[in-house]
């Protein structure tokens, strides 16, 4: 996959984003090391390791993110 593509995982560039813009194995390795206390989701959020966490189904439910954090109709 091009590593140029919007889909592509932020942390290794090899496979198609899931979650927080990273693929179902890099998250996971983001996720054991929050766990293990190595690290947080905002220190990677701010590190462009991982996005922003969104609210379930923000996307489909038609809203458009606000800068505050929350959504809009």
């Amino acid at each position: 996959m091009n590593a140029r593509a919007p889909l592509s995982c932020l942390a290794c560039r090899e496979r198609l984003a899931h979650l927080r813009g990273v693929c179902p194995r890099c998250y996971t390795r983001h996720k054991n090391a929050v766990a293990r206390g190595e690290t947080t989701w905002a220190a990677l959020v701010a590190a462009g390791a991982v996005l922003p966490a969104r609210s379930a189904g923000w996307a489909w439910r038609g809203r458009t993110p606000d800068p505050d954090g929350g959504t809009t109709p």
